[in-house]
């Protein structure tokens, strides 16, 4: 089973996964690598010994010591090993969340044909307008614009690189926090578009 020994580099993640990660992360003194979406560029991060494992929001893990690809049925035994020592999946959540804290996330998709454009020619806008959403906003521009906020919850806009569709995501610390930001997000594109 995959244990912090294993962990000598780092973790990487891309931009629209959760920072419960980074919390995980500083415990134990690992670096978090922030790459676009896509399991390529986790893969990449690992294969450059930026990171020793890695993931992205649809649940595809990436591991050094295995093969540089997704694995669902690899990582759903290291799950299983891990629960086990837990005594069940619902224990190892619960004590996840009682050291790192609980994170809402949630995913939005409009469609809209050109998306990566609209991002891009708005990319400014976008920034100045997101950061007025939160305390202590830092921008993040690594795919589409990301802000994150001081009090841990962050909003992503991004082009699909699969679909014609616009893509809003969002992570908090309470539910109400993603709907509020998922909402505003919202309104400054239909703002934008007009």
């Amino acid at each position: 089973m995959a244990s912090a020994s294993i962990i000598r580099t780092g973790v990487v993640r891309t931009v629209s996964t959760t920072h419960i990660l980074d919390n995980i992360a500083a415990k134990y003194g690992f670096k978090v690598v922030e790459v676009p979406v896509g399991v390529k560029y986790v893969a990449r991060a690992i294969l450059n010994r930026e990171a020793d494992m890695g993931g992205e929001e649809s649940g595809g893990l990436v591991y050094s010591w295995h093969i540089p690809d997704k694995d669902g049925i690899y990582t759903a035994s290291l799950i299983i090993a891990m629960a086990s020592e837990y005594g069940g999946l619902t224990n190892l959540v619960s004590d996840v969340r009682s050291k790192y804290g609980r994170a809402y996330f949630k995913r939005v998709d409009l469609d809209m044909r050109n998306s990566k454009r609209f991002v891009n020619d708005n990319k400014d806008a976008l920034l100045k307008m997101l950061s007025s959403l939160g305390p202590n906003p830092r921008p993040v521009t690594i795919d589409g614009v990301k802000v994150v906020f001081g009090d841990g919850s962050w909003i992503l806009i991004r082009g699909s690189g699969t679909e014609p569709k616009l893509r809003i995501y969002s992570e908090a610390l309470s539910a109400g926090r993603v709907e509020e930001l998922i909402n505003n997000a919202i309104g400054i594109v239909n703002q934008l578009l007009r």
